[in-house]
């Protein structure tokens, strides 16, 4: 089972120690990519190629600019038709005759026209 989110806190731990630790800063890239923080991943892994350069993180940059630049177009398509939808809504409002009080009241409170016995033979 992959534990991405404990991964992302315990390279912020390892960071917090030495911020020029490029393995933790590449580690927390990767945890983030995997957590769906593209934009968070990108800055990491940037980070990570300027203290270390490092093939392996600039093929992992690619991969996560990729994907996060998908899931921007995506929001932005999302945004642009929910915006789209809700201009064409209309709601048209009409006027209704109150109901007097009095007559709810009558409707509603009359008794009960019978009453029920029940016999149970054991």
């Amino acid at each position: 089972m992959h534990r991405y989110l404990e991964a992302e806190l315990d390279a912020t731990k390892a960071i917090a120690l030495d911020s020029g630790n490029a393995k933790a800063i590449y580690r927390r890239g990767i945890a983030r990519k995997e957590l769906h923080n593209y934009e968070g991943s990108v800055k990491d892994l940037e980070r990570a190629i300027s203290l270390q350069p490092n093939k392996d993180a600039e093929k992992e940059l690619t991969v996560v600019k990729q994907l996060y630049e998908k899931t921007k177009t995506e929001t932005n398509k999302f945004s642009a038709q929910t915006t789209t939808s809700n201009t064409k809504k209309r709601m048209t409002i009409k006027d209704v005759e109150e109901v007097k009080a009095e007559e709810y009241v009558e409707e509603f409170s009359t008794p009960a026209a019978t009453v029920c016995s029940f016999t149970t033979n054991y």
